[in-house]
């Protein structure tokens, strides 16, 4: 299981394979703390990548939406300890503000998005449970209820049930 998301790993392969993208699983969980072991891991990792391609890995894409702290830290811990560039596709600096681009470009692929976890009551009283679909209308109940609509703040996470739509549509390819 993923930590945290409780996704399968079965699932997140089944994402990769749907959308033909090469998937490298890297477990990070073990002893050490602070996120070192993560650190030490993921560097493994890259380092395989590597020695498979032939060449250097010129960034590491983060999927973070507006929380400053874990950037700096992914930027301090893990970009200094990979020496690559960090990528953030769908950052933004004023918080919050690229949501309604991103549930628009969710809304159009297509994908079919379920809730996997939730760990605030404010969630689960918004409406959040583990099962439900996450669409606009979740969303507007969870910004009504003071719980960012995206769950970037841990309060519920989701998987993109991909393969619910075509890869082309998925990805943006096209509109159907």
């Amino acid at each position: 299981m993923i930590a945290h998301q409780d996704v399968h790993v079965r699932d997140v392969e089944r994402q990769a394979k749907h959308l033909d993208v090469t998937l490298i699983g890297v477990p990070l969980h073990g002893g050490g703390g602070a996120g070192s072991d993560y650190v030490a891991r993921l560097k493994l990792a890259v380092d395989v990548i590597e020695g498979k391609l032939g060449s250097a890995v010129d960034a590491l894409a983060c999927g973070d939406l507006h929380l400053e702290h874990i950037r700096k830290w992914r930027e301090d811990a893990v970009g200094k300890a990979l020496v690559m560039k960090l990528a953030y596709p769908v950052w933004s600096d004023d918080a919050r503000s690229n949501y309604d681009a991103l549930r628009e470009d969710l809304d159009a692929s297509g994908v079919r998005c379920v809730v996997t976890a939730v760990t605030t009551e404010a969630a689960e009283a918004a409406g959040a449970k583990v099962g439900a679909r996450y669409d606009g209308d979740l969303a507007r109940a969870m910004k009504d209820a003071g719980v960012d609509a995206f769950g970037e703040d841990g309060e519920f996470h989701t998987l993109a049930e991909v393969w619910s739509v075509s890869r082309e549509r998925a990805l943006g390819l096209k509109a159907s």
